[in-house]
This record gives structure tokens, C-alpha cells and sequence, in this order.
């Protein structure tokens, strides 16, 4: 996976407000918990999707979702439209380990 290692290097995390998009992203796994709870658990009901920083915003939550360490989530898709992976450098070690095992 060096091409991958590699690629997410060459992304700089300038311009981002980390602090602002951790908020968001921990919101929006809360309501991502939530509708999973009124889906009586099936966390393959939820769709997260966005435009543009919607779309970071969601790329990046089904990502935090899917690592999560204790609580491991799958939803049902991500729709991701003329998005970027924000916070890539941060989440570039754990998505580059999940992919190898």
C-alpha cells in the first residue's frame, strides 16, 4: 500500500478547521446512532450522503464509523459528491491498517 501511503502525504491538512469538523463529525455520528437505534439496530438502513464539505463530512464519518475500535458500524452506503477526505493525514495510518488485515 505505498502508492496509498504516498497519496495521502501529498494531501495538506491547510485550510482545515480541525476543531470545526471534529464537532460536525461527532454530531453527525451521534444522529447516525440514533437512526440506527429507531432501525432496531440494522445499522445497513442508514445512508449518509452529502455535496461538496456534506460530502467530506459524510465520507469521513463512514469511515470513523466503520474503525471504531469498541463499536464497529457498516451502514448501508455513502454517497459522497464533489467531496475531499478531510483530516486525510490524520486518518491515513488506521485507514491504511484496516485495509491490510
Amino acid at each position: 500500500f505505498t502508492p496509498l501511503a504516498e497519496l495521502f502525504a501529498l494531501i495538506s491538512a491547510r485550510g482545515e478547521d480541525r476543531q470545526s469538523i471534529v464537532e460536525a463529525a461527532s454530531h453527525i455520528r451521534q444522529v447516525v446512532h440514533e437512526q440506527i437505534a429507531l432501525m432496531k439496530g440494522d445499522s445497513s438502513r442508514v445512508i449518509l450522503g452529502g455535496f461538496q464539505r456534506g460530502g467530506s463530512l459524510a465520507m469521513l464519518v463512514t469511515l470513523m464509523l466503520a474503525l471504531d475500535e469498541q463499536r464497529p458500524v457498516q451502514l448501508g452506503g455513502t454517497v459522497c459528491i464533489n467531496s475531499y477526505l478531510p483530516l486525510a493525514n490524520e486518518c491515513a495510518p488506521n485507514l491504511i491498517n484496516a485495509l491490510q488485515k
